[in-house]
């Protein structure tokens, strides 16, 4: 869940290894390990969402995979994508989409 809106449903048991929603990526790769392997940690980047900003994708300020303009209008639909799996995400969903991933226009 990010700012209230549910991005990605996914069973535990195949969470670390199976989440696909750029935010969950993120907070799976900022968990810190125990003893410390050295790595550094990842953060998400520190840019808030304008409160002017109606529709799209609730992430897509701070998305590093963020796709354009498909990202930011309408309301992103959330995706069966596998068993017990639901993603709100075009990258991630693999829906096609009109400048989104199926056209190769990601940034």
């Amino acid at each position: 869940m990010y700012a209230g809106t549910v991005v990605e449903q996914i069973d535990t048991a195949t969470l670390i290894s199976g989440a696909t929603h750029p935010y969950t990526k993120l907070l799976i790769r900022a968990i810190p390990s125990y003893p410390s392997d050295g790595r550094r940690l990842e953060t998400v980047p520190n840019e808030s969402r304008p409160q002017s900003m109606t529709g799209g994708c609730v992430f897509a300020a701070r998305c590093p995979e963020h796709l354009g303009e498909i990202c930011e209008v309408g309301d992103v639909p959330l995706v069966t994508t596998g068993p017990r799996h639901e993603v709100r995400c075009y990258l991630a969903s693999g829906t096609p989409v009109s400048g989104g991933p199926a056209s190769g226009d990601r940034r």
